[in-house]
């Protein structure tokens, strides 16, 4: 499961905060005046801050400032903050860390950095015990992968929840990065959940034959492979699947089903075809989201038509006047 840091939402607050007109906002701490200037992407702006003797290790909002610069893509100013004594292994209080960070925005020229300055490229995070690599192959940025993999990361790494990488790859329907993670040798125990994954319709029919069960979740995560093929999109797959008695409604260990992640993805023809099979529109995951709040474009749209509803984020609202 792809790697989610709070960063980027509280970089959206800190960006509405300045824009509300209707009051001040006070920058109180060392950590809020360097997430203002890392977000405004001034060099000039961040070294002044460091000039005047802030740490570039002081935390912003628990995470250290170099995440926050890779999470806003800026290159020079993640260059400054290393220059200036920057731990590049330093994690946020989820043992999240700045390569992980990279690969998941596909910086393969910041990737390139923090390796060169001692990144540690086999770190593990805390909470579901992911690599580097599996949030490169999540993206499935086959630079990356093979960037990796050339300066030691390990192929056959296992988190928490029983998952390798070439699982990764596949569950967000990155064919090129399993086919290269296939031909380093590395196996899955579920070629079924690959092969949806991928939306190879031939090798599915190929394994249901052989007896795979179409509602099958995996080990750890409990996806089943209508979870692997509902992130791309394969609805002739998950059509396939449902007629060999697969359950519309499955959720995984994190208690997303089918709907969140067409919706996130915004598979319009795919939303509307769970729904019309009695895909639960209210479902909510272990954190109270509902499809709604996962999802984007036209999905949303049509979610909200039909009466979804959101889920306790509704009615989340941050401090102070944030109006526009």
């Amino acid at each position: 499961m792809r790697l989610v840091n709070t960063t980027l939402l509280l970089l959206g607050l800190l960006t509405l905060m300045p824009a509300a007109g209707a009051q001040d906002f006070e920058l109180e701490t060392d950590g809020d005046r360097l997430a203002e200037a890392i977000d405004s992407g001034s060099v000039a702006a961040v070294r002044r801050l460091l000039d005047s003797g802030v740490s570039a290790n002081t935390l912003v909002y628990d995470s250290p400032p170099l995440q926050w610069a890779i999470w806003d893509e800026k290159y020079y100013v993640v260059k400054l903050l290393i220059d200036r004594g920057a731990d590049v292994n330093l994690p946020d209080e989820d043992g999240y860390t700045s390569l992980m960070c990279a690969c998941d925005m596909s910086s393969k020229r910041i990737v390139d950095l923090l390796l060169d300055k001692g990144a540690d490229i086999n770190a593990v995070e805390l909470l579901y015990g992911m690599s580097a690599l599996q949030s490169a192959c999540s993206a499935g940025d086959e630079a990356i992968v093979d960037l990796l993999l050339e300066r030691g990361a390990d192929i056959n790494h296992i988190d928490k929840y029983s998952g390798n990488c070439l699982e990764e790859a596949a569950y967000y329907g990155h064919k090129a990065v399993v086919e290269k993670l296939k031909a380093k040798g590395l196996k899955s125990d579920y070629p079924l959940h690959i092969a949806c994954g991928i939306g190879d319709v031939e090798e599915v029919k190929k394994q249901l034959a052989a007896g795979k069960k179409a509602d099958q979740p995996n080990e750890g995560w409990k996806n089943t492979p209508l979870h692997f093929a509902s992130g791309g999109g394969h609805l002739e797959i998950i059509k396939l699947l449902v007629e060999n008695g697969a359950n519309v409604n499955a959720k995984n260990v994190l208690g997303t089903t089918l709907l969140h992640e067409a919706a996130s993805a915004d598979h319009l023809e795919l939303v509307k075809w769970l729904v019309a099979q009695g895909a639960d529109i209210n479902a909510k995951d272990e954190e109270g989201s509902t499809p709604l709040d996962w999802s984007s474009g036209e999905s949303a749209t049509y979610l909200e038509e039909i009466g979804a509803e959101y889920g306790e984020y509704d009615d989340f609202e941050p401090e102070g006047d944030v109006s526009i």
